[in-house]
């Protein structure tokens, strides 16, 4: 007499899944190039620019309430950071400088699955606060503009597997 065990085990499983909590890091990501001399050559960039996303974080930061980070950060050539407290969703954005470029950072470690309106609302006011000071064709989207990293939270509170799944954005 055979039995058949693939069917309780997959049952199993998809109990012991259900019973676990999911998170999901939406991720944003903007580069801002130098200025383009005459004969194509893509400079630096600028302190301006510096000043301006500086200036563009901290509004938006005023604006939803977050708490600067800024000294506390580890990432080296960090030109602002801010995040939230106490946020059982919490929302990070920051700038930096890598390789004359400015990377612009805006990251949502979310409990349910996809962006929430209040991301939403933060990376939009980034990014039009981002066009409005800064010259046309500065600003550029990274290839991978939301990445969803999920993984599974065990009974012990570890966390368990991962996968990325590439989502775009409307371009503005």
């Amino acid at each position: 007499m055979k039995i058949n065990t693939g069917l309780p085990a997959l049952l199993a499983l998809c109990g012991l899944l259900s019973c676990m909590g999911c998170d999901t890091i939406n991720r944003s990501q903007y580069q801002i190039v130098g200025p383009t001399r005459t004969d194509g050559l893509r400079l630096a960039v600028t302190p301006e620019q510096q000043d301006a996303v500086r200036e563009v974080l901290q509004s938006v930061a005023k604006q939803f309430r977050f708490q600067e980070r800024t000294p506390r950060s580890l990432v080296p050539n960090t030109i602002a950071s801010y995040g939230e407290m106490d946020n059982l969703n919490p929302i990070m954005f920051m700038a930096y400088v890598k390789q004359d470029t400015i990377m612009v950072d805006i990251l949502h470690d979310n409990t349910a699955v996809g962006e929430s309106m209040r991301y939403r609302k933060v990376r939009d006011a980034i990014v039009s606060g981002l066009h409005e000071r800064l010259p046309a064709g500065t600003i550029k989207v990274s290839d991978r503009q939301t990445q969803a990293k999920s993984s599974v939270s065990t009974p012990n509170g570890t966390k368990a597997g991962s996968g990325v799944a590439p989502t775009q954005l409307p371009a503005k």
